[in-house]
């Protein structure tokens, strides 16, 4: 037989001359890689992605539903978002068709490893506090089953059990164990910078023993230093966040990823502004 590059599925009626066949290059993004396997026939438009592809990496904290009596005096920081607010947001991506990764794409995309559609965020939540998980709010997980939408979780591994955040559509991922304390030093603000090389790695051993997920990492108030880089190099992690309210690149520093801080008063066009 003799393949011909069709981008369509092989059939038995094939001529065995000229056998249907899909072809991978460089710039095929991972959704193209799912049609084929339904062997549904692919466009080749020659390039996917632009070289400087960025990602806006979104970062939010807690949630709450005004209905609920309480809950909004319950949740009165400046990143406790309501939960109509994040539907919206949800609702726009889907609208507009953008793919939300999983952290193993992103971080498989920060690599080179695959493509991924011009018209992806990665959506990133820290903490595991009110209205994250399914003891304290449960506003999150719903919505993101709803929409059928992936997101990472950033849990302080110490401080709830991991068994509340589950979800085919919620990543965990390590935020530490127990350093999420705010500190004065001069190296940062959290307890991650301020602490010698030997508590940090500890600390973040104990995370990966519950989470058993090393593939990212996020610092406790963006605060780090050269040690606790050094620390999450060698415990494996492939990439880790902290903040800067610009696109993430495969050109940056892979352990000093930037994330858009989302607040309560943003508006829709705040959000459509940081994604596109």
């Amino acid at each position: 037989i003799k393949l011909t590059v069709t981008n369509k599925t092989s059939t038995p009626s094939d001529n065995k001359e000229s056998v249907n066949c899909y072809q991978a290059k460089s710039y095929t993004i991972i959704d193209r890689y799912v049609e084929m396997a339904q062997g549904k026939e692919i466009v080749d438009n020659g390039k996917e992605t632009p070289n400087n592809q960025g990602i806006a990496v979104l970062n939010y904290h807690f949630f709450y539903d005004q209905t609920i009596p309480g809950e909004s005096a319950a949740c009165h920081e400046s990143i406790c978002l309501e939960r109509e607010k994040f539907k919206s947001h949800l609702q726009w991506l889907q609208d507009n068709g953008y793919k939300t990764l999983t952290i193993q794409e992103f971080a498989d995309w920060m690599d080179g490893i695959i493509e991924v559609p011009e018209k992806s965020v990665l959506i990133t939540i820290d903490d595991g506090a009110h209205g994250t998980g399914l003891h304290n709010g449960n506003v999150l997980i719903p919505l993101l089953e709803e929409y059928k939408m992936h997101a990472t979780l950033f849990l302080i591994a110490g401080w709830w059990d991991i068994a509340n955040y589950q979800s085919p559509y919620l990543d965990i991922q390590s935020h530490s164990f127990n350093l999420h304390y705010e500190a004065s030093c001069p190296d940062g603000r959290g307890m991650v910078a301020c602490s010698d090389y030997a508590t940090v790695k500890k600390d973040l051993q104990q995370s990966l023993d519950v989470i058993r997920d090393n593939t990212s990492f996020c610092f406790p108030f963006y605060s780090y230093d050269n040690e606790s880089l050094q620390a999450i190099k060698e415990l494996g992690f492939r990439v880790s966040f902290v903040g800067g309210s610009v696109k993430a690149r495969r050109t940056n520093n892979h352990y000093l990823i930037p994330r858009y801080p989302i607040m309560d008063d943003i508006t829709l066009n705040d959000f459509i502004w940081m994604v596109s």
